[in-house]
Protein backbone atom coordinates (compact mmCIF):
# COMPACT_ATOMS: atom_id res chain seq x y z
CA UNK A 1 0.00 0.00 0.00
CA UNK A 2 1.26 3.53 -0.30
CA UNK A 3 -1.11 6.38 1.73
CA UNK A 4 -0.95 8.48 4.42
CA UNK A 5 -0.91 7.83 8.22
CA UNK A 6 0.26 8.56 11.57
CA UNK A 7 3.48 7.54 12.81
CA UNK A 8 3.29 7.11 16.57
CA UNK A 9 7.89 7.09 16.50
CA UNK A 10 7.77 10.61 14.77
CA UNK A 11 4.44 11.55 16.15
CA UNK A 12 3.29 13.22 12.79
CA UNK A 13 1.24 12.25 9.52
CA UNK A 14 3.54 10.34 7.19
CA UNK A 15 3.78 8.74 4.10
CA UNK A 16 3.51 4.95 4.45
CA UNK A 17 3.78 2.22 2.42
CA UNK A 18 4.19 -1.95 2.26
CA UNK A 19 1.48 -4.56 3.47
CA UNK A 20 -1.80 -3.01 5.39
CA UNK A 21 -1.44 -0.80 8.02
CA UNK A 22 2.03 -0.21 6.35
CA UNK A 23 5.26 1.20 7.04
CA UNK A 24 6.17 4.66 7.72
CA UNK A 25 8.66 5.74 5.12
CA UNK A 26 10.59 8.18 7.44
CA UNK A 27 11.44 5.95 10.17
CA UNK A 28 10.92 2.92 8.65
CA UNK A 29 8.30 1.89 11.50
CA UNK A 30 5.28 -0.01 11.32
CA UNK A 31 2.21 1.72 11.55
CA UNK A 32 -0.20 1.12 14.20
CA UNK A 33 -3.32 -1.06 13.03
CA UNK A 34 -5.75 -0.15 15.53
CA UNK A 35 -3.97 2.95 17.76
CA UNK A 36 -7.78 4.19 19.40
CA UNK A 37 -9.00 1.31 21.33
CA UNK A 38 -12.92 0.80 21.29
CA UNK A 39 -15.11 1.77 23.86
CA UNK A 40 -17.41 -1.50 24.08
CA UNK A 41 -19.46 -3.97 25.59
CA UNK A 42 -22.23 -6.25 24.95
CA UNK A 43 -25.90 -5.08 24.84
CA UNK A 44 -25.02 -0.81 24.99
CA UNK A 45 -27.85 0.73 23.91
CA UNK A 46 -26.09 2.41 21.68
CA UNK A 47 -22.91 2.34 19.68
CA UNK A 48 -21.64 5.70 18.04
CA UNK A 49 -19.54 4.48 14.81
CA UNK A 50 -17.06 7.15 13.66
CA UNK A 51 -14.72 6.97 9.71
CA UNK A 52 -11.60 6.97 11.53
CA UNK A 53 -9.22 8.31 14.05
CA UNK A 54 -7.01 11.04 12.99
CA UNK A 55 -3.96 12.53 14.19
CA UNK A 56 -4.74 14.14 17.81
CA UNK A 57 -7.05 11.45 18.45
CA UNK A 58 -4.41 8.62 17.90
CA UNK A 59 -2.21 10.95 20.06
CA UNK A 60 -4.23 11.09 22.85
CA UNK A 61 -5.41 7.14 22.09
CA UNK A 62 -9.14 8.88 23.64
CA UNK A 63 -11.75 8.78 20.53
CA UNK A 64 -13.00 12.37 19.24
CA UNK A 65 -9.38 13.40 20.65
CA UNK A 66 -9.16 17.26 18.82
CA UNK A 67 -10.34 19.61 21.05
CA UNK A 68 -12.26 21.79 18.59
CA UNK A 69 -14.03 18.24 17.87
CA UNK A 70 -17.51 19.77 20.21
CA UNK A 71 -18.94 15.21 19.96
CA UNK A 72 -18.28 15.31 23.62
CA UNK A 73 -20.01 18.91 24.38
CA UNK A 74 -22.89 17.20 22.17
CA UNK A 75 -23.67 14.44 24.28
CA UNK A 76 -24.36 16.28 27.24
CA UNK A 77 -26.02 19.44 25.47
CA UNK A 78 -28.64 16.66 23.62
CA UNK A 79 -29.44 14.86 27.04
CA UNK A 80 -27.33 11.37 25.67
CA UNK A 81 -25.35 12.38 28.49
CA UNK A 82 -25.60 13.69 32.47
CA UNK A 83 -22.91 15.60 32.25
CA UNK A 84 -19.91 16.89 30.22
CA UNK A 85 -17.49 14.48 29.84
CA UNK A 86 -14.33 14.61 27.93
CA UNK A 87 -11.78 12.00 25.67
CA UNK A 88 -10.02 11.20 29.11
CA UNK A 89 -13.23 10.02 30.65
CA UNK A 90 -14.79 8.31 27.43
CA UNK A 91 -15.08 5.13 29.19
CA UNK A 92 -17.59 6.45 31.65
CA UNK A 93 -19.80 5.97 28.72
CA UNK A 94 -20.12 2.24 28.99
CA UNK A 95 -21.92 2.64 32.11
CA UNK A 96 -24.56 4.70 30.28
CA UNK A 97 -25.13 2.01 27.76
CA UNK A 98 -23.48 4.00 25.32
CA UNK A 99 -19.88 2.90 23.28
CA UNK A 100 -17.62 4.39 20.77
CA UNK A 101 -15.62 3.07 17.79
CA UNK A 102 -14.93 3.24 14.19
CA UNK A 103 -15.39 2.30 10.62
CA UNK A 104 -11.45 2.22 9.52
CA UNK A 105 -9.29 1.90 12.92
CA UNK A 106 -5.77 2.60 11.32
CA UNK A 107 -5.40 6.43 11.45
CA UNK A 108 -4.94 9.22 9.14
CA UNK A 109 -4.51 13.01 8.69
CA UNK A 110 -8.07 13.55 7.38
CA UNK A 111 -10.82 10.84 6.16
CA UNK A 112 -9.47 11.33 2.11
CA UNK A 113 -6.62 9.54 3.20
CA UNK A 114 -8.38 6.05 4.19
CA UNK A 115 -7.74 3.64 1.25
CA UNK A 116 -9.62 1.24 -0.42
CA UNK A 117 -8.24 -1.62 1.50
CA UNK A 118 -8.66 0.13 5.17
CA UNK A 119 -12.57 0.47 4.29
CA UNK A 120 -12.78 -3.65 3.25
CA UNK A 121 -10.95 -4.73 6.03
CA UNK A 122 -12.70 -2.10 8.16
CA UNK A 123 -16.26 -2.85 7.20
CA UNK A 124 -15.54 -6.99 7.98
CA UNK A 125 -14.33 -6.29 11.40
CA UNK A 126 -17.53 -3.93 12.09
CA UNK A 127 -19.91 -6.41 11.33
CA UNK A 128 -18.08 -8.97 13.47
CA UNK A 129 -17.88 -6.25 16.16
CA UNK A 130 -21.47 -5.87 16.07
CA UNK A 131 -22.40 -9.28 16.04
CA UNK A 132 -20.43 -10.15 18.89
CA UNK A 133 -21.34 -7.12 21.15
CA UNK A 134 -24.72 -6.79 20.34
CA UNK A 135 -25.75 -3.33 20.95
CA UNK A 136 -29.59 -2.04 20.54
CA UNK A 137 -28.60 0.19 17.74
CA UNK A 138 -25.83 2.65 15.57
CA UNK A 139 -25.36 6.24 15.18
CA UNK A 140 -22.47 7.22 12.55
CA UNK A 141 -20.90 9.99 13.19
CA UNK A 142 -20.64 11.42 9.81
CA UNK A 143 -22.43 10.53 6.33
CA UNK A 144 -19.22 9.01 5.13
CA UNK A 145 -18.94 6.53 7.97
CA UNK A 146 -22.39 5.17 6.95
CA UNK A 147 -21.28 5.47 2.98
CA UNK A 148 -18.19 3.80 4.19
CA UNK A 149 -20.48 0.60 6.21
CA UNK A 150 -23.23 0.21 3.90
CA UNK A 151 -21.93 0.97 -0.38
CA UNK A 152 -24.79 3.62 0.22
CA UNK A 153 -23.08 7.02 -1.33
CA UNK A 154 -26.02 9.47 -0.31
CA UNK A 155 -27.82 8.21 2.93
CA UNK A 156 -29.69 11.31 4.71
CA UNK A 157 -29.25 12.61 8.28
CA UNK A 158 -31.33 10.95 10.56
CA UNK A 159 -32.94 7.41 10.73
CA UNK A 160 -32.20 4.97 8.41
CA UNK A 161 -34.97 3.30 6.64
CA UNK A 162 -32.93 0.19 6.41
CA UNK A 163 -31.03 -1.55 9.11
CA UNK A 164 -27.55 -2.14 9.36
CA UNK A 165 -26.01 -5.48 10.44
CA UNK A 166 -29.70 -5.90 11.63
CA UNK A 167 -29.27 -3.00 14.09
CA UNK A 168 -31.40 0.16 13.50
CA UNK A 169 -28.92 3.00 12.27
CA UNK A 170 -28.96 6.81 12.66
CA UNK A 171 -26.71 9.19 10.66
CA UNK A 172 -25.51 11.98 12.51
CA UNK A 173 -23.01 15.33 10.69
CA UNK A 174 -19.87 14.81 10.78
CA UNK A 175 -18.43 16.32 14.30
CA UNK A 176 -14.91 16.80 12.39
CA UNK A 177 -13.59 20.52 13.06
CA UNK A 178 -13.35 20.41 8.74
CA UNK A 179 -16.95 20.01 8.72
CA UNK A 180 -17.52 23.79 8.53
CA UNK A 181 -20.83 23.34 6.30
CA UNK A 182 -22.68 22.31 8.64
CA UNK A 183 -23.76 24.83 11.84
CA UNK A 184 -22.96 23.59 15.79
CA UNK A 185 -26.39 24.34 16.25
CA UNK A 186 -27.42 22.35 12.92
CA UNK A 187 -25.18 19.47 14.49
CA UNK A 188 -27.00 20.10 17.80
CA UNK A 189 -30.47 19.54 16.21
CA UNK A 190 -29.34 15.79 14.65
CA UNK A 191 -28.11 15.05 18.79
CA UNK A 192 -30.84 15.58 19.98
CA UNK A 193 -33.23 13.72 17.53
CA UNK A 194 -31.01 10.83 18.00
CA UNK A 195 -31.67 11.41 21.85
CA UNK A 196 -35.15 11.03 21.17
CA UNK A 197 -34.97 7.89 19.25
CA UNK A 198 -33.21 6.17 21.83
CA UNK A 199 -35.65 7.39 24.46
CA UNK A 200 -38.66 5.95 22.58
CA UNK A 201 -36.63 3.09 21.83
CA UNK A 202 -36.08 2.75 25.53
CA UNK A 203 -39.70 2.95 26.74
CA UNK A 204 -41.29 0.87 23.57
CA UNK A 205 -38.59 -1.55 25.33
CA UNK A 206 -40.35 -1.15 28.66
CA UNK A 207 -43.39 -1.80 27.59
CA UNK A 208 -42.49 -5.27 25.71
CA UNK A 209 -41.15 -6.26 29.10
CA UNK A 210 -44.73 -5.76 30.18
CA UNK A 211 -46.37 -7.20 28.38
CA UNK A 212 -47.22 -3.77 26.28
CA UNK A 213 -51.25 -4.44 27.15
CA UNK A 214 -51.63 -2.37 29.63
CA UNK A 215 -54.33 -4.39 31.38
CA UNK A 216 -53.56 -5.78 34.47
Amino acid sequence: MSARGYCRTCDAAREVEGTWPGRCTTCRTPVEEHPVPDVVAPHLRLLFVGINPGVMTARTRAHFGNPLNPFWALLQEAGLTPKPLRPGLQRDLLGLGIGVTNVVTRATPGSADVTREDILRGRERLARLVADMKPQRLAFVGKQAYSMTTGNASPPLGPQHEPVFDRPAFVLPSTSPANASVSRTEKLRWFAALQEQVERGAVSGAKKGRGGTGRT
